[in-house]
């Protein structure tokens, strides 16, 4: 988190402790944004994943009647290579907003291939395997990784 916060690094490579005044402020430690400052932008940065999220729920319809299904998950890896460039890019950079745009379109990828992607699996799918198949093994891989998850 130093990085968010701008904060010069000591000789041992450790960020140094921002040190707290008998009034509650925070002394000058040599950082640019404050303790509450960087939880507000960690707070957007995992939020934003979420409302990107819905976002590419929401356009799965739109864009699987105009690309089709295989070609909307195609266009998909487009969204995962910029995502990637941008969370890349962000390190380097020192900013954060672009970390915030990168998992912006990274949830929109997610939003998408959640839906696409169990449909073009019910399609290309034998007709007596389309249900177990399609949506049943994406809700057994979704169960599968909370459970591998939460062992972690």
């Amino acid at each position: 988190m130093a990085w968010i916060k701008d904060c010069p690094e000591n000789s041992t490579g450790q960020v140094p402790a921002v040190e707290t005044v008998s009034d509650g402020s925070s002394a000058d430690s040599g950082c640019a944004m404050t303790e509450a400052d960087a939880t507000f932008v960690w707070a957007w940065i995992v939020a934003i994943f979420c409302v990107g999220g819905m976002l590419g729920g929401c356009s799965v319809g739109l864009l699987s009647d105009k690309l089709g299904r295989k070609g909307a998950l195609l266009m998909n890896n487009v969204l995962v290579l910029i995502a990637s460039i941008c969370m890349v890019v962000a390190k380097y950079a020192n900013s954060y907003h672009i970390l915030i745009l990168g998992r912006f379109v990274i949830g929109v990828n997610s939003g998408i291939n959640a839906g696409i992607s169990p449909m073009y699996l019910s399609e290309i799918s034998p007709v007596a395997l389309r249900g177990a198949v399609g949506y049943s093994l994406l809700d057994l891989h979704i169960v599968l990784c909370c459970t591998a998850s939460r062992k972690i």
